[in-house]
């Protein structure tokens, strides 16, 4: 879910991710992620973006990354800032 401000030049929002635990797996376990994210268009041309994954370093395993007999756990809180500009029109 997002809200926009500043005449819809920033956007910001969060979101809750439920997974649940795939049948036959038995080292995957439920889990639930909370993520922020914003995003700015600074001008025409210049958009900034920022991310902020697992907000609450929950340790997970996700099933589609691992095997069903060994946990590969997957990245505490992630941070992603990113800028796209367009050149030339």
């Amino acid at each position: 879910m997002g809200l926009r401000f500043l005449e819809d030049k920033l956007t910001v929002g969060g979101e809750v991710q439920y997974n649940g635990k795939p049948k036959g797996n038995a080292v995957a376990t439920d889990y639930t992620l909370v993520n922020a994210f914003a995003s700015y268009q600074a001008t025409d041309n210049l958009k900034v973006d920022f991310r902020a994954d697992n907000l609450f370093d929950v340790k997970y395993a996700n099933p589609l990354n691992g095997s069903t007999t060994v946990a590969v756990y997957e990245p505490g809180i992630t941070l992603k800032l990113a800028a796209t500009m367009r050149f030339g029109g």
